[in-house]
This record gives C-alpha cells, structure tokens and sequence, in this order.
C-alpha cells in the first residue's frame, strides 16, 4: 500500500508547490522516480517522470539517503521546441523539393538521351532479296533467315517487287 501512493503523493507535492508559488513553475524541480542505480536507468526513466509533470529531463538525477532516486526537471521549453520542429519542417520541405527537381532532372535527362539516341542512329532499312514468296505465312518463314544472314532483323514487311527481269519478293530488313 505504501509503495502504491508514493508516486500518487510526490506528484500532490510537486502540484501543491506549483499552486502557492508562481515562480516554481521557471524552476528546476525533483520528483522522485523509484530506485535507481545507475545513469543507463535515470537515461530510460527520468525522461517519462519529468514529462508527467509537464517538464523536460535536465540530464541530472540524485539518490536520496533513504535509497529513492530523484530526477531533476526543468521547465519544457516551449518556444525551442516550436522553433525545432519549425526548422524541422523546413528541412522535411527543403529535402522534398530537392528530390521533386532531382526527379524531373532525371526525367528531362531521359528525353533527351533518347532523343539524342534516336538521331544518333537513326534507323536504316533495306529490302534483301528474297527468292519467291507466294503469301505472309511463306514470308513469316523465310524472311527472319534471309535477313539474318545479313547480320540484319527482320522488321515483319515484305512485298513484291518489280524488276527489268521480272517480279521478285523482297524483305524489308533493319540494322
């Protein structure tokens, strides 16, 4: 029972001393955070004490004689805080527009390496004779082999062409 209104009773005190003392509240205040024996604890609980009762862990801690630790807490900042998360948010929007303008440079580097590509090798076709091709499933045939050979593809076009010698089929092939 006694254990259970310790943190019940330490939080009364420090309000009680909040309400008759308008200058307690810009003061460094204790409040008491159970038994603590090293820094790596006070590091994990004064943290969550001092925010309890509205303030900011100052980094201090003390052990009392009779084995309870205290955490030393100062006023919360108000104003730093506004003023951190302001220069946060500038920073989250600053990042935001640098990757947007990375991102239609990255785009705008795309078009035009195409665009340089596509005028840089501009793309050549010739028709390569191709013996007698009667109808599209003989040239679907014979057309892939005949350009291939070549060191050419294929680019799925043929016809019939006219000659001083007569009519030859002719594939139309591309580099």
């Amino acid at each position: 029972m006694k254990k259970m209104l310790f943190p019940f009773v330490s939080v009364a005190v420090f309000f009680s001393l909040m309400t008759f003392s308008p200058a307690a509240s810009a003061q460094v205040i204790e409040v008491k955070a159970g038994p603590l024996r090293t820094d790596a604890q006070a590091r994990v609980t004064c943290p969550g004490m001092c925010k309890k009762v509205s303030r900011e862990w100052n980094g201090q801690w003390r052990v009392l004689p009779a084995g309870m630790a205290v955490c030393s807490c100062a006023p919360a900042n108000q104003e730093a805080q506004r003023a951190a998360k302001q220069r946060a948010d500038k920073q989250r929007v600053a990042k935001e527009a640098q990757r947007a303008a990375e991102q239609r440079a990255a785009k705008q580097r795309t078009a035009k390496e195409a665009q340089q590509t596509a005028k840089r090798a501009p793309v050549i076709t010739i028709d390569v004779e191709a013996g007698r091709i009667r109808n599209n499933e003989e040239a679907k045939r014979n057309c892939p082999a005949v350009c291939q050979k070549r060191g050419l593809v294929w680019t799925g076009q043929w016809r019939v062409k006219r000659l001083t010698t007569g009519l030859v089929s002719v594939c139309n092939c591309r580099r």
